[in-house]
């Protein structure tokens, strides 16, 4: 919706920077960053930028670190605040043995982030259930993660207003990037998907749902049933 270039997407995200306000940013490539601060310079707006290694999912704790010094919040609370608060779907730990994992990240930036954390944790086997929205950059975030996966199942979301990517068009890419040994299992039904993966794994593997936001919510209600949701207020239990 907010276009189909890194460029469109960051003008129309820049919206957000108005008078009066100081902009944050861990933003490094010099195309975005050139944007942001002739928006700033236009606004007059200070632009800090804070240095991360956007491989990992340190980005968002060290922007947060950054917005919370300039606020003059006490360390305590900003280890507080990045300590106690949850995201859904945001490299999400739903359960253990085996331990589930789920992230909606779906575009290569987000999947590469995903795929590094994946690397630093002890598991068997990686299983990865992944369904893509048609519009996104297919066969740049296959080529991230599916080489990692040993164990690979590809389905569709079943949201209406968006339009999944065809499993069988995922998959057929998929097959260049898969290890050898790796298994291949293809779905349209997400349900079956997760059912199938629930099934398989053992107690020492890792299930990572991902590829999709609107994928990992349905798989969410596993643990989070809507009804759940709309009767507590929130979106995790106590």
């Amino acid at each position: 919706l907010l276009g189909k270039t890194l460029t469109k997407i960051a003008h129309h995200k820049a919206g957000i920077i108005k008078p009066g306000s100081t902009f944050f940013t861990t933003e490094n490539r010099p195309r975005l960053v050139r944007l942001f601060r002739q928006i700033c310079a236009d606004l007059n707006v200070p632009m800090i930028r804070v240095k991360s290694d956007e491989l990992t999912n340190s980005s968002n704790q060290k922007l947060a670190i950054a917005i919370g010094e300039h606020l003059k919040l006490s360390e305590t609370a900003i280890r507080k605040g990045i300590t106690e608060s949850q995201l859904p779907c945001r490299f999400e730990v739903m359960q253990r043995n085996p331990t589930v994992i789920l992230d909606g990240a779906h575009n290569p930036a987000k999947i590469r982030s995903v795929s590094n954390t994946i690397k630093r944790l002890s598991y068997k086997n990686l299983w990865v259930i992944l369904a893509l929205s048609d519009n996104k950059d297919i066969e740049s975030i296959l080529k991230i993660i599916v080489p990692q996966a040993d164990h690979l199942i590809i389905t569709r979301h079943e949201v209406k207003e968006k339009r999944p990517a065809s499993p069988r068009l995922v998959s057929r890419i998929s097959k260049k990037y898969l290890k050898r040994g790796a298994t291949l299992f293809v779905t349209l039904d997400p349900r079956n998907a997760w059912k199938k993966t629930k099934a398989s794994a053992q107690r020492e593997d890792l299930i990572l749902a991902t590829g999709s936001f609107y994928f990992t919510g349905q798989i969410r209600e596993e643990w989070y049933p809507k009804e759940w949701v709309l009767a507590h207020r929130t979106s995790f239990k106590p």
